[in-house]
Parts: structure tokens; sequence; C-alpha cells
């Protein structure tokens, strides 16, 4: 019997020191996650731009990303795992044009504590970090 509860306690701890790392590797995931889409609604923004000859905006308020041809009314997706805008560099816009170029702005998204951003160059390129 005292075999069972001494295998049980160290069970026990085992899993309470392992669980905190487990939620952040997990919390890591969902951020990438996110910002992965945020970069494909972008993409999809710049190609828009570039096929249609006209600007493409691309609008992120809270969860919410904004595909936005220029006068048409656009497409709004979720970002995915519940990360929300923790920050923007241009308010939250970012307008592709359509000879491929696009405004600078950095986009900073932020889930559980954790933080990533998304960053659009002058050439329309796009990194996360």
């Amino acid at each position: 019997m005292i075999e069972v509860v001494l295998i049980l306690t160290l069970f026990g701890i085992v899993t309470a020191a392992a669980v905190p790392s487990m939620v952040a590797a997990r919390t890591g995931v969902e951020l990438r996650s996110a910002a992965l889409g945020l970069v494909g609604a972008m993409v999809r923004a710049r190609r828009g731009a570039l096929a249609e000859g006209r600007s493409w905006q691309v609008r992120v308020r809270d969860r919410r990303v904004d595909l936005i041809p220029a006068g048409v009314s656009g497409s709004s997706e979720l970002l995915a795992g519940g990360a929300e805008l923790a920050g923007a560099t241009s308010g939250g816009d970012v307008r592709f044009f359509p000879d491929g170029l696009a405004e600078n702005a950095t986009f900073t998204l932020e889930l559980r504590g954790q933080r990533r951003s998304v960053i659009v160059n002058q050439r329309g390129r796009l990194r996360v970090e």
C-alpha cells in the first residue's frame, strides 16, 4: 500500500510540473497559427491587388481580419485560436497596391501573455517573428 501511495505521489508531482510547459507550448502553437492565418489573408489581398489592378486593404480589429478591395465590400474572418491584436504600427490597416508594393506595417498578436508579430515591408513581403 505504501508503494502505491508513493507512486501516485510521484506521478502527481511529475504531472504538476509538466502541465505549465504543455500549456505554454499549446499557446505558442495557437499563436503561430493565428499569425500564419493573418499572413494568409495578407497574401490573398496582395494577390487580389496584383490580379485586379486595384488596391486592397487589410484591416485588423481585435480578433477580426477584413479584406477590402478598393470600392467593393470585402470579406471578414476571425483570427485563429482566440488571439487578439495587441498593437499595430499602422493603426491596424495595411494597403497592398496593384504594383505589388505595400505600406509598411507591424501587427502584434497576443494570446495568454505570449506575443508574435507579423511584419509587412514596402515590397509586400511578409514575415512572422
